[in-house]
């Protein structure tokens, strides 16, 4: 009985630390790859509405997702702002991705995961969707068909 116990509260806070669309998205700076600048998703982004995904380079279904995310890109980008989120690697590791690539989006850099583990990433890829006042409308491993 005690295993079943401690099983269901260690399922339990899986679950109450999952994003939930209709909640505001949590900020935090985080610096942007290649640039001496830094950005907030909780932050104002020109009227804008956000697309986020959370990659790593070694994350095949990340991968496999680069064409879906960068039509995406070509139909909305009058509407959304593009950002992928890095989960924790190092410069050589986003560069040679990025060269062999070509993922088109503002690369932002979360290097030891604790902004995605803050809001409750902890698989990847994953992809949200941000409205103007900050709230998720979207969050899937996979991302939208449409916006």
């Amino acid at each position: 009985m005690k295993k079943y116990i401690i099983s269901f509260l260690f399922a339990f806070s899986l679950v109450t630390n999952a994003i939930e669309v209709g909640t505001k998205i949590k900020g935090k700076e985080l610096s942007v790859w290649k640039s001496k600048d830094s950005f907030d998703l909780s932050k104002s982004t020109n009227g804008k509405k956000l697309v986020v995904n959370f990659w790593a380079s070694w994350c095949t279904a990340c991968i496999n997702e680069l064409a879906e995310l960068e039509e995406l890109k070509k139909k909305y980008s009058d509407e959304y702002e593009f950002v992928a989120i890095n989960a924790g690697e190092k410069n050589i590791k986003i560069k040679k991705f990025m060269k062999r690539y070509k993922f088109s989006y503002k690369i932002l850099q979360d290097k030891n995961r604790d902004y995605s583990k803050s809001i409750g990433v902890e698989e990847l890829p994953r992809t949200l969707v941000i409205d103007e006042k900050g709230t998720i409308t979207y969050s899937g491993t996979r991302p939208p068909k449409k916006l």
